[in-house]
């Protein structure tokens, strides 16, 4: 499992389980590619996130967040103050 959110430096047949974000059903494919800030979530391949799980392949990454500013903790942020 993926422990922060972080930026994917370098890459080998990654792919990452992000269902629990994204709902998608199968793994996402992941790169170094950047792409614009403005980017929807589940487009980011270049990124790997908190909670998530890794499928197949190898990275290396830098972290850009962990804890509440995660994804799945902005998540958790938000049913706090429902």
């Amino acid at each position: 499992y993926v422990v922060a959110d972080a930026r994917i430096i370098s890459s080998s047949q990654l792919s990452a389980d992000e269902a629990i974000l994204t709902g998608e059903s199968l793994p996402v494919e992941k790169s170094v590619t950047a792409v614009p800030d403005e980017t929807v979530l589940a487009e980011r391949k270049n990124m790997v996130f908190a909670s998530t799980a890794i499928a197949r392949g190898t990275a290396k990454a830098v972290v850009v967040a962990t804890g509440r500013d995660t994804e799945i903790g902005k998540i958790a942020k938000m049913m706090e103050s429902t």
